[in-house]
């Protein structure tokens, strides 16, 4: 068992800090501190290495930007830091809605919870 890495610990510390910074609504708020209070207790962490699409190839380039916050730009380079440790997947339903490229456009990946690389207690 391994306890959460630094890198996942600082990426729940900024992405608190960040959401933190915007939520202003009380529902906002109250998911804010649900969401994060659950955080606060570590579980263990995934180990191995992630698993990337290659639709991921894009996120250096769409992460490239300057957020106009300080806040958003912290955020932005934590997950920098933990993202080669996701394991990305395509969604496992889609509907009618979606275009014919959209699952080779796509991807998800958790980083906390079942699955993600650091779960949570």
């Amino acid at each position: 068992m391994v306890e959460r890495s630094e890198s996942l610990q600082l990426f729940a510390d900024t992405a608190f800090v960040a959401f933190d910074q915007f939520a202003r609504r009380e529902e906002s708020r109250h998911a804010l501190f649900k969401i994060f209070s659950a955080l606060e207790t570590p579980g263990v962490s995934r180990l191995g290495v992630g698993r990337r699409l290659p639709v991921c190839s894009e996120l250096q380039s769409a992460l490239s930007m300057t957020p106009p916050h300080q806040s958003l730009n912290r955020l932005i380079q934590r997950f920098l830091k933990i993202e080669p440790q996701l394991q990305w997947c395509h969604r496992d339903t889609y509907d009618d809605t979606a275009s014919s490229n959209f699952a080779d456009g796509h991807a998800n990946a958790m980083i906390f919870g079942p699955g993600g690389a650091g779960r949570t207690q």
